[in-house]
């Protein structure tokens, strides 16, 4: 009998989280390579009782983000019933954007353990010590329910993204390449930062080109990337552009992939609009095909861009969309309604600049706020979209306007309430900082707010680097 299996439960929302945790799995320097198996939710109890007489312990992985909790919740509450009464020993395991934020209530749910933060090195490691028997008391990011209440050990530091593989060739799980994780910027309706760190980490341009050229070799086509910020790419800062670095990298993948085949700033990735210059658009328009590029202005209202700390104007916005709209792109905006502390006169500013970039010819990409664990908006009640606004969004056509604005709305709403209910089943103990145990230099200062990333609501790309990069 082998002495550990990993089954991932694998779901539409965290194909890219599994592809980069497989290939962790796979690479990791010295460590015990358990089973790697996958799973639709529906399949996960015939697989394992089929799992039950080949490995000693199994590890049932989910990774989700907080939208889908509830039906998260339903399964994970089938599983716990079918492995208790086995008694055999299968842990549920929960990783992702909601386990790092708030493992308490992901723990509520039936899980038996929680890794928080970045999973690349800590998910080899608890495969290694449960397939050993050592104790996990010590394993950074681990959670679980004790006795006395939450126990939740500091995240694991940052790593360098060329010590991984980002995806299983294997098992043939590939993804979007991930070339930057990490975002400097402190919008406060996001996790990206809090999950991450601040500080923008960078996969090198050889190890890029390994990876690249290994997808090609498997015949791979519609070479795309994941970033923050994909005009980033190489900044010292995180925020700065190095055009020439841009560059290397495009004609690398242009070179190996083709143009035809390379798609730079648009989806699973988007780029900040106060780093859109006409030279990172040219560059854009000579190396890769996409015909769009998406932008984050999540606001019209200058007040709002302050009060979120974006770090950037509503000029940024126009600048950006007057660029693309020149060298013959599309510009995708995002825009995120029912904001919280949104007056009547921040609503009229976004509708009058959602009209005026849509006449500029972009296309509004539509977003309803839903308050995330471990950001500073954390506790903010979810909103309907007022009626002037609601009214305008059925109405505009569907050319100028796109996203999932009313399911969104209808899903933070039920998703806030049955957090609610679980959170009232047991007092919530103080929740741990989910920035401990970031060095210095990725933890967020003192003077600045705290901070965004996918907001799993900001660009057409919800896992974007959330889904990617907040592993396990």
């Amino acid at each position: 009998m082998k002495p550990l299996a990993i089954l991932f439960v694998k779901e539409r929302y965290n194909r890219y989280s599994l592809a980069a945790l497989t290939g962790a799995l796979e690479s990791a320097p010295g460590s015990f390579i358990p089973e790697i198996r996958l799973a639709a939710p529906m399949d996960v109890p015939d697989a394992l009782d089929g799992m039950r007489h080949e490995f000693g312990q199994v590890i049932l992985a989910c990774s989700f983000h907080t939208a889908n909790v509830p039906e998260v919740a339903g399964r994970v509450g089938r599983w716990r019933k079918q492995v208790d009464r086995s008694g055999w020993a299968v842990r549920l395991l929960a990783g992702g954007a909601h386990a790092t934020g708030d493992p308490y209530t992901t723990l509520r749910i039936g899980f038996h353990l929680v890794l928080r933060g970045e999973g690349e090195t800590t998910l080899p490691e608890l495969c290694r010590r449960l397939a050993v028997g050592e104790s996990l008391d010590d394993l950074p990011g681990l959670a679980r329910l004790t006795e006395t209440g939450l126990v939740a050990n500091p995240l694991p530091p940052p790593h360098q993204l060329d010590d991984f593989a980002p995806y299983s060739e294997r098992h043939r799980l590939f993804a979007p390449l991930e070339i930057s994780r990490g975002c400097p910027c402190s919008c406060r309706f996001c996790q990206t930062p809090q999950l991450m760190g601040r500080r923008m980490r960078h996969r090198s341009l050889p190890e890029i080109e390994r990876w690249i050229r290994i997808m090609r070799g498997r015949g791979m086509h519609d070479l795309r990337f994941i970033s923050p910020n994909a005009f980033a790419y190489g900044s010292r800062d995180g925020r700065t552009p190095d055009p020439e670095v841009v560059e290397r990298l495009l004609r690398l993948a242009a070179d190996v992939f083709g143009r035809a085949e390379v798609y730079f700033g648009s989806y699973p990735s988007e780029v900040r609009p106060d780093s859109v210059t006409d030279e990172l658009v040219r560059l854009v328009r000579r190396f890769a095909i996409n015909d769009n590029l998406v932008i984050g202005a999540q606001t019209g209202s200058e007040r709002l861009l302050r009060k979120l700390r974006r770090g950037h104007t509503l000029t940024d916005v126009f600048r950006a969309v007057e660029i693309a709209v020149a060298h013959g792109f599309r510009p995708y905006v995002d825009f995120i309604f029912a904001l919280p502390d949104e007056t009547e006169s921040d609503r009229q500013d976004t509708r009058r600049a959602m009209a005026e970039l849509s006449r500029l010819g972009a296309v509004i990409h539509t977003h309803t706020f839903m308050p995330l664990p471990g950001t500073p908006l954390q506790d903010a009640v979810p909103r309907e979209v007022d009626p002037e606004t609601r009214e305008l969004l059925r109405h505009t056509e569907g050319g100028n306007l796109c996203g999932e604005w009313e399911r969104q709305e209808k899903k933070a709403r039920q998703t806030y309430l049955f957090l609610q209910r679980l959170r009232a089943i047991v007092p919530e103990p103080d929740p741990p900082n989910p920035i401990a145990g970031y060095p210095s230099a990725c933890r967020q200062p003192a003077t600045a707010g705290l901070a965004d990333g996918d907001q799993s609501h900001a660009g057409p790309s919800p896992g974007n680097a959330a889904d990617q990069s907040v592993l396990m």
